[in-house]
């Protein structure tokens, strides 16, 4: 059985035909092609893509997928800044979602709702973190501290949202405002949507594509393969597609250091050679604006 999942962003235009620089060396089972070389079939189904839908609001557009029906507190914990265009926000779930009947979970590949109380819509943001991130690590037992770690005192459960700069879109310009202004502010979320990992899948092979932030819903999904979470079937062999641009900067290995989740994904690849559980290939397809 074969199975095939594809999340594609626009770029804003017209993607790039050619990639105009010097090849880096790519990592152990990562392939770099200038956007030139992807083949026909993928280019239309990333040149459909390019319709954009910033014009409808996030509740309208997606109000026939599957909603849960409690919104969770959280607390903007951590803002790091991946490129010039794109940060990645940390939120802590409040103790109280997971002391309920309702604890707070997801699926991988769901997207939040994200109500910030200043802004009368919510927005839509992919989850980028794992179920698993979103339990609290449990503090070690004193027979565990012999060999203290940063992780000693437990970790509290997160949920990780990657946010490209969007001036015309509140709550992404919220998101983008500076992190001393928003760093510790209360938010609400709530979980949607059907694009999801099919755990119940008996497939052997999958194929992930993604064009941009496009990768969002994907890296949670590999993600959660590459951690082997109880119960979630793993297909043997997994090949990503991944079209992004590459970044400006003075080398190309600082560029390729700046595409979002790449330095992720280029770190599945070493564990599982390492495991030999799964079988990962990355081909990445770069563009230059």
């Amino acid at each position: 059985m074969f199975i095939c999942i594809k999340r594609l962003s626009s770029f804003g235009g017209r993607w790039q035909s050619r990639f105009n620089g010097q090849m880096a060396q790519p990592p152990a089972s990562t392939s770099l092609y200038p956007l030139n070389l992807i083949p026909t079939a993928f280019q239309r189904i990333a040149q459909m893509s390019t319709q954009r839908e910033d014009s409808i609001p996030h509740e309208l557009r997606t109000a026939a997928e599957p909603r849960q029906n409690r919104r969770h507190p959280v607390h903007l914990s951590h803002v790091e800044q991946i490129n010039p265009s794109i940060r990645l926000l940390r939120f802590n779930i409040s103790p109280e979602s997971n002391n309920n009947q309702q604890p707070f979970s997801f699926l991988p590949g769901q997207w939040l709702d994200v109500h910030i109380p200043s802004i009368d819509q919510a927005g839509g943001f992919t989850i980028t973190s794992t179920p698993a991130d979103a339990k609290a690590l449990p503090i070690p037992t004193s027979s565990a501290l012999e060999d203290p770690t940063p992780d000693s005192q437990g970790r509290a459960p997160y949920v990780e949202l990657a946010v490209q700069n969007s001036p015309k879109n509140p709550s992404a310009a919220w998101l983008w405002k500076p992190q001393e202004e928003i760093i510790g502010k209360e938010l609400s979320i709530r979980v949607g949507g059907s694009f999801v990992w099919p755990g119940a899948s008996d497939a052997r092979n999958a194929v992930f594509i993604a064009g941009g932030v496009g990768i969002n819903p994907l890296i949670s999904m590999l993600s959660h393969i590459n951690n082997n979470e109880p119960g979630t079937k793993a297909p043997d062999t997994i090949r990503i597609l991944y079209t992004s641009r590459l970044p400006r900067h003075e080398t190309i290995q600082d560029g390729l250091d700046q595409i979002l989740f790449l330095p992720r994904l280029r770190q599945m690849i070493r564990a599982q050679k390492t495991s030999h559980r799964l079988r990962i290939t990355l081909d990445l397809f770069l563009t230059n604006t």
